[in-house]
C-alpha cells in the first residue's frame, strides 16, 4: 500500500455508552486501544489521558475499500489482505464534529500474511467523514447529537 495513498472513508457512532481504557476486560486489548488513542490524539496536537478521556466506539466502512465494516472485516488492497483494529475514538477529537464533517485521520494497520498472521503494521490515510443519519443507528440523530446522546 502506498504511504501517500488516501482512502475515502465513512464513520458513525455505535450507540454504546462512552468508556474509558480501564473498561475493558482484557489488559491486552486496553494497551492496544492506549496506544491507538495516544497515536490519534497526537494527530491532533493533544494529549491522551486514559484514566479521563472518554471513549466513542465507532464504526468505519469504505466504499473505496470495498468493505462494509473496517474493524470487523478488515480490507483488501491490491493482492494484499490488512487487518483494521480500531473500533474507538477519543470524544476530545469528535466533540466539535458535525454531520458530514470530515476529519482526515492516520491509522496503523496490520499487513497480514496468507495465514492470516500479522505481519507489519502499515500506515493508511483516510479522509474520515462522519455520518449518522444514513447508516445504521440513524435513529439516534445526526453525529453531534449521537455522540452525545453516548456520554
Amino acid at each position: 500500500m502506498e504511504k501517500e495513498k488516501r482512502i475515502q472513508a465513512g464513520a458513525f457512532v455505535i450507540p454504546n455508552s462512552s468508556g474509558l481504557v480501564s473498561n475493558f476486560i482484557s489488559d491486552s486489548v486496553g494497551t492496544r486501544v492506549k496506544a491507538q488513542m495516544e497515536e490519534i490524539c497526537a494527530q491532533f496536537d493533544m494529549d491522551f489521558d486514559p484514566a479521563n478521556d472518554r471513549l466513542i466506539q465507532m464504526w468505519f466502512h469504505s466504499d473505496e475499500l470495498g468493505s462494509d465494516n473496517l474493524e470487523a472485516h478488515g480490507f483488501n488492497y491490491g493482492e494484499d489482505s490488512y487487518d483494521f483494529r480500531y473500533g474507538y475514538l477519543p470524544y476530545k477529537i469528535l466533540k466539535d464534529v458535525k454531520e458530514g464533517d470530515t476529519l482526515t485521520i492516520e491509522f496503523n494497520c496490520d499487513k497480514l500474511d496468507g495465514d492470516f498472521i500479522r505481519t507489519k503494521k502499515v500506515p493508511l490515510t483516510m479522509d474520515v467523514k462522519f455520518e449518522q443519519l444514513p447508516y445504521r443507528y440513524g435513529n439516534k440523530g445526526r453525529f453531534e447529537e449521537a455522540v452525545r446522546y453516548v456520554l
